[in-house]
């Protein structure tokens, strides 16, 4: 039993290692956004995943800041005009 683990466990771990790296080999500056990183669970890709989702999010509050302050703006010049 100890034979045949000993052989696996290598060819298991040159696997592991080979999708790792396939799916880190994709983050390049061309391919941020390609799927296969969005699967990988090594630490760049987690980081990777972490970052865009933060920056999203945001953009998404400085878009609704945005159009908060312009409703106001606008709101406020009907009051000056009347």
């Amino acid at each position: 039993m100890p034979d045949m683990l000993s052989s696996v466990l290598p060819r298991w771990k040159e696997h592991w290692g080979a999708l790792k790296a396939r799916a880190c080999s994709k983050l390049t500056s061309s391919a941020k956004s390609h799927s296969e990183w969005k699967r990988c669970l090594c630490k760049e890709c987690t980081k990777r995943r972490a970052s865009k989702r933060w920056r999203e999010e945001e953009e998404e509050e400085k878009e609704e800041e945005e159009e908060e302050e312009e409703e106001e703006e606008k709101e406020e010049e009907k009051e000056q005009q009347q």
